[in-house]
């Protein structure tokens, strides 16, 4: 199962924390086994001690130093195998977490990028509506000017008129 995982930069957070799960359970289940293995282990080791101090009553000295020998290179070799599969998942682990990390990240500027978006909206609407009221207000003074204008017009057409038949 750990084979065929891969960690992709388009997989959501929920993939990653699934994937997480599965692997942390694979994980767990090898813990298991490896403990169930070394029982097994210590019991056939209980099972060579015993065979051996039935035969150490016979054995020679050079016998049992064999077996001690014997003895020591199978528990070394068992715990440099476990060792080894341990440093394995545990690598496999500190990838899993940087690869959350990464999914975090993203989903964190994901949100900045939206919550900009949503003040960006806003700041438009403001401007749209203040632009509005700006044009209410400009249009209304020039209706205001073109009222002053043709009242001061009519004003000196008249005066015009006045002085103009003064005059005649």
């Amino acid at each position: 199962m750990a084979d065929d995982f891969k960690i992709t930069t388009s997989m959501t957070k929920k993939e990653l924390i699934e994937r997480y799960s599965k692997l942390f359970n694979a994980y767990q289940k090898k813990l298991r086994e490896a403990s169930e293995a070394e029982k097994w282990r210590s019991e056939a080791e209980r099972l060579k001690k015993k065979q051996a101090v039935s035969s150490a009553k016979q054995a020679t000295v050079e016998g049992v130093i064999e077996n001690v020998a014997s003895l020591r290179t199978l528990l070394g070799k068992t715990l440099n195998d476990l060792t080894q599969k341990l440093s394995s998942q545990a690598e496999r682990l500190q990838d899993l977490n940087q690869a959350i990390a990464v999914q975090e990240e993203r989903l964190k500027e994901l949100y900045d990028i939206e919550a900009a978006t949503e003040s960006f909206r806003k700041l438009m609407a403001a401007y749209e509506e203040q632009k509005l009221q700006t044009e209410k207000e400009v249009e209304q003074r020039i209706r205001e000017l073109e009222e002053e204008y043709s009242a001061k017009k009519q004003k000196m057409v008249s005066d015009f008129e006045a002085q103009k038949a003064a005059l005649q």
